[in-house]
């Protein structure tokens, strides 16, 4: 032979084919072309993985028989023919062998080349939770040997774990973000799937350099569980009566209502924690508005990408906020989420003018006003959620 030949991958009924071997145990790796100059007889052997019930009687005469039994979030499932899909929140799908002799097998799973053990497998049936498993495609395998009669059956299915929107992550206005970072485009008329709206975390409401202290380009979401208040208990205070700086002009943090000033919230809570060192400890009695802020991912048991990085907006960026008003809450009650309310909402800005009172803003009109850290009338005094994508 002059030069070197390659070949297809052949097809079988209710089989993968993973590739050809140079020998019947398969050891070694996969043999992909004959190479030039080689002369005589060469003998290859394919190997399968078997993704429906077969006899192994197509294999090797022995007389055994493998069944799969899979459910799918206690459903029965055929997954012969197609993969198993879920997003990043999971389901648990079970898959349940049945070997007709029953006797002297040796059985092993594995998903993506990992060997599973107890507690996942019990009794040779796997148990998997794809919660959180990132999006691709995850190989399952069966093998079952039996080494009195040299008998080695297979079964194969695949889960593929799908983004929840279409987008990988997001990159405009009225972007809603989902719990495994990607995001859809809203568009008028959109419905959305109870799984969506379970995931949906933010609705992108900002991207620009008016909300950034260096002229960088940020990129805002407003948290979908995004009104606080909490009058029964008194926690509507921005900071209360027994907070060390509720009479205190902190620098940092001030802001005029045209703009001037520190525009980005993100890092408003440190700076406070820095010039009172008992406010983090405090924080529940002290700044109950920054308190819910804070515990924001915990409450609504957010996890993995967005455990953190919530805050409470400046008052540049609550301004941005009441301008995009009207098109967030037709989002947010698409995705079931809480809307804005048409009342006085606390900022992380101290007043330029009138300091050491905050910056709050009436969200009907977008009117400023200048209140004291502990305001005479909790109902008019509410707080958002909003993070940096």
């Amino acid at each position: 032979i002059e030069n070197t030949v390659s070949f297809d991958a052949p097809a079988k009924a209710n089989a993968v084919f993973v590739g050809w071997y140079n020998n019947a145990e398969f050891t070694g790796t996969a043999v992909t072309q004959i190479p030039a100059g080689m002369t005589g007889d060469i003998t290859l052997y394919a190997k399968w993985k078997y993704n429906k019930q077969f006899d192994i009687n197509e294999i090797d005469h022995s007389s055994s028989k493998l069944s799969m039994d899979v459910k799918v979030d206690g459903n029965d499932f055929d997954a012969s023919g197609n993969p198993i899909t879920t997003t990043m929140l999971g389901k648990t799908i079970v898959f349940t062998p049945t070997l007709s002799d029953g006797t002297d097998y040796t059985c092993q799973w594995t998903v993506d080349g990992t060997a599973q053990s107890s507690p996942a497998v019990v009794y040779n049936a796997l148990t998997v939770n794809t919660a959180g498993w990132l999006p691709g495609v995850y190989d399952v395998q069966f093998t079952a040997s039996n080494t009195t009669n040299s008998v080695y059956e297979s079964y194969y299915a695949q889960i593929k774990v799908a983004l929840i929107g279409n987008k990988a992550a997001p990159n405009a206005v009225d972007d809603i973000v989902f719990m495994d970072g990607s995001a859809t485009a809203y568009t008028d008329g959109m419905t959305f799937t109870n799984e969506q709206k379970a995931a949906a975390v933010a609705v992108i409401f900002y991207k620009g350099t008016e909300c950034s202290n260096d002229s960088r380009v940020r990129m805002l979401g407003l948290g979908v569980h995004n009104s606080w208040e909490d009058v029964d208990n008194g926690l509507y205070d921005w900071a209360s009566e027994d907070s060390p700086l509720e009479n205190t002009i902190l620098t940092e943090i001030r802001c005029s209502e045209d703009g001037y000033g520190d525009k980005d919230g993100s890092d408003n809570w440190a700076y406070i924690c820095s010039q009172d060192d008992t406010a983090a400890e405090n924080a529940a009695t002290n700044y109950p508005a920054f308190n819910y802020v804070n515990n924001y991912a915990a409450t609504f048991e957010l996890t993995g990408l967005y455990e953190t990085g919530w805050y409470m907006p400046s008052s540049e960026e609550l301004r941005c906020i009441w301008e995009d008003m009207s098109n967030l809450n037709t989002i947010l009650s698409v995705i079931g989420g809480i809307q804005l309310d048409y009342s006085y909402y606390w900022s992380s800005s101290q007043s330029e003018q009138n300091a050491p009172f905050v910056n709050t803003i009436e969200l009907y009109g977008g009117y400023f006003s200048n209140s004291t850290p502990r305001y005479e009338y909790p109902q008019n005094k509410r707080v958002c959620v909003i993070r940096e994508f």
